[in-house]
């Protein structure tokens, strides 16, 4: 190495050296084409550059980046199966290809890639996909909710106590406030049964086309989540939107097709499973009130 090279590896400030060696690591591609590409030339030239990588008795200064550019590519694997299990399992082969090409869009921005895959299901929207691109993308929404809601703020919970104190008269005037570690959505597949199927050692299931609602939950520190039924999920949803216990029931009456099978001992069923699996918080004045 010439003086002139030690004076310009100098004055090369460190931040630069990281900006130009993270883009160097994570950019997909040909190391030489990415090391030419004018990304890379606008942070060091190519000549400048390449002065920084040392080679060794055994492998060139590329051929050393070259190792750490394949072990991100791993660890962006290895991070979003963790994260994405079933859909991995499903994908098979297709799963490396699909995340490279998200990360590509989606790099990670963190120190750690535990947020790696927000953006995964938005991506997949986009993505050119087969006929079971729904279920794909559907897979990839209820495997980040999983994921994810772990993490959320951890608040109380509501007790049998609370709920079994309730007298007629209250209904009228109480909101149930739900946990903010709850997520509900009504799904166009049967992507639920690709989770059950993998909990319990099955075989994955075919794709197929089907209404169906679940709701993902934390409860003492476990994630879990639990499909519901048509009622069960149009009830809960009514009552997210903040409406009254009695409401709630009016509003569902209206909205069911099987008013008869429905009364105020079923409906007060449905809210002690959903007070056993801790997704209340608080039961609470309707703000008219």
């Amino acid at each position: 190495m010439s003086g002139n090279d030690i004076t310009k590896k100098a004055t090369i400030p460190l931040h630069t050296i990281q900006m130009w060696m993270k883009n160097a690591i994570a950019t997909q591609g040909i190391v030489d084409d990415v090391l030419h590409s004018s990304e890379l030339e606008s942070i060091i030239p190519y000549k400048d550059a390449t002065n920084l990588l040392l080679p060794s008795k055994s492998l060139s200064n590329t051929e050393r980046l070259e190792i750490y550019r394949k072990m991100y590519v791993l660890r962006m694997v290895d991070a979003m199966e963790s994260d994405f299990p079933v859909l991995a399992t499903y994908l098979n082969e297709r799963f490396h290809t699909v995340v490279m090409d998200y990360v590509a869009v989606y790099p990670s921005r963190s120190y750690t890639l535990n947020h790696l895959g927000n953006d995964f299901h938005y991506f997949l929207r986009g993505y050119e996909l087969g006929e079971d691109k729904e279920l794909i993308c559907e897979l990839a929404l209820l495997e980040h909710a999983i994921s994810t809601v772990i993490d959320i703020e951890e608040t109380p919970t509501l007790n049998h106590n609370e709920l079994g104190s309730i007298n007629a008269e209250q209904w009228e005037t109480l909101i149930l406030k739900p946990v903010k570690a709850l997520k509900v959505f009504k799904l166009s597949t049967n992507a639920v049964a690709f989770l059950n199927a993998s909990d319990n050692n099955l075989e994955l299931p075919e794709p197929i086309s089907q209404e169906s609602y679940v709701m993902v939950f934390r409860l003492d520190y476990t994630t879990d989540y639990v499909e519901m039924n048509k009622v069960e999920f149009d009830l809960l949803e009514i009552i997210l939107n903040g409406n009254s216990l009695l409401k709630s029931f009016d509003l569902l009456m209206q909205k069911t097709d099987i008013q008869n099978d429905i009364d105020g001992a079923h409906v007060f069923g449905m809210f002690q499973t959903w007070v056993q699996r801790g997704i209340f918080q608080s039961l609470t004045q309707s703000p008219a009130n």
